[in-house]
């Protein structure tokens, strides 16, 4: 995003000189004609195009914030019982405790699990250090300028709609009785081809992990490359 940013900036810049030069020779042939005339159209054109120049510039923005919104649910589509797991489905909570020998195993169930989601993304900054850490320590640099760069997304809330592909999960913004656990997502860091993906998921209270998923586009699929619990409680 911010390499296209970049890019358009400078494209901008170019197309401005480019505007100037042109403008300069128009100038100079119309000292040959009606002075008056010439310098009025030449600055309706001036301004047709700058507003033409800004127009790309919005575009360009909007462009940016689709597609990095688009590959954001597309990531979690792709992973989401992956990132959840479907342990939920036998034991009614996404943190069961340790089997013994007394433990009873409920079968699979079929019915819907509601889930608590926030709808709104939690700033990652308190978490950037342990992430920068875990990052060095298991030789995960490729993913550093991610975070570095802050390559987050332009977007501020999570719409629950487009996240689709939960199997027997329900997602809802609204607290029940019966909610077997819930996840807040941090503010994602996100390329073209990585990503990270920072997410909080408790059973209780006082049962849940902050975990960051590694992942990477691998033949048009997003995958989990690296798993990191960074909080425990």
């Amino acid at each position: 995003m911010i390499f296209i940013s970049r890019l358009a900036v400078k494209g901008y810049e170019l197309l401005r000189k480019r505007c100037s030069i042109l403008l300069k020779c128009l100038f100079k042939f119309g000292q040959h004609i009606n002075k008056k005339h010439f310098i009025s159209n030449s600055v309706n054109i001036f301004k047709s195009m700058k507003k033409l120049l800004i127009g790309i510039l919005v575009c360009l923005g909007t462009s940016c914030k689709t597609e990095n919104e688009a590959l954001f649910y597309s990531i979690v589509n792709e992973n989401f019982l992956n990132f959840t797991d479907t342990v939920a489905y036998r034991y009614n909570t996404f943190f069961p405790p340790p089997p013994n020998d007394t433990t009873i195993k409920l079968p699979v169930s079929k019915k819907k699990l509601p889930v608590l989601v926030s709808t709104d993304f939690e700033n990652p900054e308190t978490m950037l250090k342990g992430l920068l850490i875990e990052i060095e320590d298991n030789k995960l640099t490729e993913f550093k300028e991610l975070v570095t760069a802050k390559k987050g997304v332009d977007f501020k809330s999570i719409d629950l709609s487009k996240i689709t592909n939960v199997g027997n999960y329900v997602l809802g913004p609204k607290k029940q009785d019966d909610i077997i656990g819930e996840i807040t997502f941090m503010e994602p860091f996100i390329s073209i081809d990585k990503a990270i993906i920072l997410m909080s998921i408790s059973s209780s209270p006082k049962v849940g992990r902050t975990i960051a998923f590694f992942m990477r586009k691998i033949n048009d699929k997003w995958v989990i490359n690296n798993t990191i619990v960074l909080e425990r409680w």
